[in-house]
């Protein structure tokens, strides 16, 4: 194997490497990133359904909260279940019969007292969002991330062998002239 063949193949190994180095932090780097803004989504959600329920608990008219936690949960598709729980009991509920995995996410039902200004939690809300969405969401991103980086590693690959042909392993390669040589030792 000639020099210029080593040389390519050792920049070659060497930008792979650098390829999967690459791609494995920015995949991971893209999870995690997903993951806490669904968690965020799903805190928020809870928030709002926890804000909707303070008046409808402060009046205890829970047929009207499970009408209202059901077409909430209707219109979010990837809600599994709902509950309110008023003084450790649960008051209004929606839930789909399943079995994929869910991740719970909770948020108090709390009242400020307009005169007082006090605030009270007097309950809580326990959504569960579907973790099978989730994780198709964050797949089909990693795979985006995994071809833009395999096609920018061929971009760059064809530049820098392009480079290396037109500088270096050209040099390498050119025959070298001893009388050239000699006639500078004189």
């Amino acid at each position: 194997m000639n020099l210029s063949a080593k040389i390519t193949t050792i920049i070659l190994l060497t930008l792979t490497l650098l390829l999967f180095v690459f791609g494995w932090f920015a995949v991971r780097d893209a999870e995690n990133v997903l993951e806490g803004l669904l968690d965020k989504h799903g805190n928020a959600l809870a928030k709002v359904v926890s804000d909707f329920s303070v008046d409808l608990l402060l009046l205890e008219d829970y047929p009207v909260l499970e009408t209202v936690l059901t077409s909430f949960a209707e219109r979010e598709n990837n809600v599994i279940s709902i509950e309110v729980v008023h003084n450790e009991n649960t008051v209004a509920s929606f839930g789909k019969l399943t079995t994929e995995p869910g991740k719970l996410y909770v948020a108090p039902v709390e009242f400020r007292d307009p005169l007082t200004n006090v605030q009270t939690s007097f309950g809580e809300v326990r959504l569960r969002l579907s973790q099978v969405d989730n994780q198709k969401i964050i797949a089909a991103r990693q795979k985006g991330i995994i071809v833009r980086t395999i096609v920018a590693f061929v971009v760059l690959l064809g530049i820098i062998s392009l480079i290396l042909r037109k500088t270096i392993l050209q040099r390498i390669d050119a025959p070298v002239s001893y009388t050239h040589l000699r006639a500078h030792e004189t």
